[in-house]
C-alpha cells in the first residue's frame, strides 16, 4: 500500500511540475550542421546520450613483429539535463555517466588475440571524463585483480594511450601522433 502511495504522489508532482511549464529533459540529437572545433571536441559531450573515443593502429616491434591495438571509451548518459554546466553545487560522487572501455592486442605472428573490457560508472574513484583543456580525455580503473588505471591523455596534438590487465596479460602504453585531419562518420560527422 506505502508504495502505491509513494507513484501516486510521484505522479501528481511530476503532473503537475509539467502543468506549470516545466518540460522532462531530454538529450541532444545528433543533427548535421554541427561545428566541429578541434581540440574542443576530443572532450566529452554530456548532452548527448552516447559518445566513444575510438583509437586503433599497427605496430611494429624492435624486432619486427607486426601487432595491432585497440582502446575505446564509451560514454553512456544515465539521465539528460541532470548535471548544467558549470553546476558546482552537486556531488562529484554522483553518476551521471557509465564509463565502458574496451582494449585488444593482436599478435598474429603468435596467432594471440588479447582483450580486456570494464564497465564503471562515474566517480572520483572507478572513472571519468575530462573537460576541456584537461589533459586527461577519459580514465577508469583497470580491472579487478589489476591496481592501475587505463587512459587517454591528449596534450599538444599527441594522444597518449595506458592499459594494463594482470589477469588477462594485457598491457601497452602507447604515443599516437595523428597522420591526418579527423575523419568523420557520414556527411558532416
Amino acid at each position: 500500500m506505502r508504495r502505491a502511495v509513494g507513484m501516486v504522489t510521484l505522479g501528481v508532482l511530476l503532473a503537475a511540475w509539467l502543468a506549470f511549464g516545466g518540460e522532462a529533459p531530454v538529450w541532444r540529437a545528433a543533427a548535421p550542421g554541427y561545428q566541429w572545433s578541434f581540440p574542443r571536441d576530443v572532450y566529452t559531450h554530456p548532452e548527448y546520450k552516447t559518445e566513444w573515443w575510438y583509437l586503433t593502429g599497427h605496430l611494429t616491434t624492435e624486432d619486427g613483429e607486426a601487432l595491432a591495438f585497440q582502446l575505446t571509451f564509451f560514454r553512456l548518459g544515465v539521465q539528460p539535463g541532470v548535471r548544467a554546466a558549470g553546476d558546482t553545487t552537486a556531488s562529484a560522487w554522483r553518476a551521471d555517466d557509465l564509463i565502458m572501455a574496451h582494449a585488444a592486442l593482436t599478435d598474429p605472428g603468435r596467432d594471440q588475440h588479447l582483450f580486456s573490457e570494464v564497465i564503471w560508472r562515474t566517480t572520483p574513484f572507478l572513472g571519468g571524463f575530462g573537460a576541456v583543456g584537461d589533459s586527461t580525455v577519459a580514465w577508469c580503473r583497470a580491472p579487478a585483480g589489476t591496481d592501475d588505471r587505463w587512459q587517454l591523455v591528449y596534450r599538444n596534438g599527441v594522444y597518449r594511450l595506458r592499459v594494463n590487465d594482470r589477469r588477462q596479460g594485457l598491457r601497452f602504453e602507447l604515443e599516437c601522433t595523428p597522420g591526418g585531419g579527423p575523419v568523420f562518420h557520414g556527411r558532416g560527422g
